[in-house]
């Protein structure tokens, strides 16, 4: 008689290797940017009960410019890629990193992501849409360049 056993694999976790004849499963973890293809995947990874999801459902199906709907869903992939931290703006030696673009004319036509950080210099960027690492900060602005361009340029 044939046997099946199903797991849940744990959230942010994947499968490396399984062995069939011992039965053991090696899981290692799944970084955040292999999880974070989408919007949708950052709201699963934050899930229906936070309150910026909760939000964005409740506009998505009212008659609010685009811009406004992206705004709120850049600050929605920038929770869900930083996951728990939170920029703490009394310590000025925590570094904080945003998606910096260079919009190359007036019309933004070419919308482009130039730069990342701000290496000593002002940045005026709202604190929800702080990267924990350069790394995140590059990776949204590209991954999310439409969310982003619809945000920041009038078209």
């Amino acid at each position: 008689m044939e046997k099946t056993l199903q797991i849940q694999i744990p959230k942010g976790f994947k499968i490396e290797d399984f062995d069939i004849n011992s039965g053991i499963i090696k899981f290692t973890t799944e970084s955040i940017i292999e999880r974070i293809k989408s919007i949708d995947d950052a709201i699963n990874e934050l899930g229906e009960d936070d309150e910026d999801v909760k939000a964005l459902r409740v506009i998505e199906n009212l008659s609010i410019p685009k811009h406004i709907i992206s705004q709120l869903q850049s600050i929605i992939i920038a929770k869900a890629l930083n996951e728990v931290w939170v920029p703490d703006w009394n310590d000025s030696s925590q570094y904080k990193y945003f998606p910096y673009f260079d919009m190359e004319s007036s019309s933004a036509g070419g919308f482009v992501c130039n730069d990342y950080g701000s290496r000593g210099t002002y940045a005026a960027v709202g604190s929800r849409l702080c990267f924990k690492s350069r790394e995140l900060a590059e990776y949204a602005g590209k991954q999310f360049k439409d969310i982003y361009e619809e945000y920041y340029v009038i078209k």
